[in-house]
């Protein structure tokens, strides 16, 4: 059974992560859009996908942000693994290059996004009837981090290069 919300939130996921992919294949970086929009890509859509997809059980946002780094940057090392191992049996002979990684983690995200359509529900979040919801704390908690992560990404490509 698919709900409109969860066709919604997917339909988003995808179109944000194609955004991600062809600005990659014209290497469009201007004003670090790409460095922005590749980092939270990376780092939130697969391990969100893999919430959604594997009925993991969270109670709030913060859980869902932390488990979703967690998983996404699981993901990425498995799948950079993967490529590695596997590519040169098929004459690709650098296979962590920006094309075969970008494609290999491409196959992986679409294949757990595959699985969250199918059997996947929507995170739910409790609400805790002692506090009346989701504190303040949480809420300043998971606004934050996500751009503190942002912005610590951008001044290390920034101090690279």
């Amino acid at each position: 059974m698919i709900t409109e919300a969860k066709k919604n939130v997917l339909a988003i996921i995808s179109v944000y992560w194609l955004s991600f992919v062809c600005m990659s294949a014209i290497n469009l970086n201007t004003f670090y859009i790409l460095t922005i929009i590749g980092f939270l890509a990376l780092v939130l859509i697969p391990g969100f996908l893999s919430l959604i997809a594997f009925h993991v059980p969270v109670k709030g946002v913060v859980e869902t942000v932390l488990f979703s780094v967690g998983l996404s940057i699981l993901i990425l090392i498995l799948t950079g693994l993967a490529a590695n191992t596997l590519l040169p049996f098929v004459e690709i002979s650098s296979p962590l290059r920006n094309v075969p990684l970008l494609a290999s983690l491409t196959i992986v995200t679409a294949a757990i996004w595959s699985i969250a359509w199918v059997r996947g529900v929507l995170p739910n979040f409790e609400v805790d009837e002692k506090r009346g919801g989701v504190g303040l704390l949480e809420t300043i908690i998971a606004a934050v981090v996500p751009v503190l992560l942002v912005l610590m990404s951008i001044a290390g490509a920034v101090h690279l290069t």
